[in-house]
């Protein structure tokens, strides 16, 4: 298992037993999309191991959000396929 994947595991452990908000949950509110349909990408932030910038796609559209460790608020803005999205 690569870092990358490793770090979103332990997060998404952690998070569920602390009761977090998650990522995919936030931006879905956000962005007006389900949150079956949103998918956070691979990205800068993600390999970087952040837990408050990540990228997400629902649909065609790319999103960079930004929140705080509490996740709120969150803040996201449509953004072109590519750096730092990809």
């Amino acid at each position: 298992m690569n870092v990358h994947r490793w770090v979103i595991l332990v997060t998404l452990v952690v998070c569920s037993l602390a009761g977090c908000k998650s990522m995919e949950s936030v931006t879905a509110r956000e962005i007006d999309c389900a949150v079956r349909d949103v998918h956070i990408i691979d990205s800068e932030f993600s390999r970087a191991g952040s837990l408050t910038r990540w990228c997400a796609r629902c649909a065609n559209d790319f999103y960079l959000c930004v929140t705080n460790p509490d996740r709120d608020p969150v803040q996201c803005t449509k953004v072109q396929p590519g750096p730092p999205c990809e």
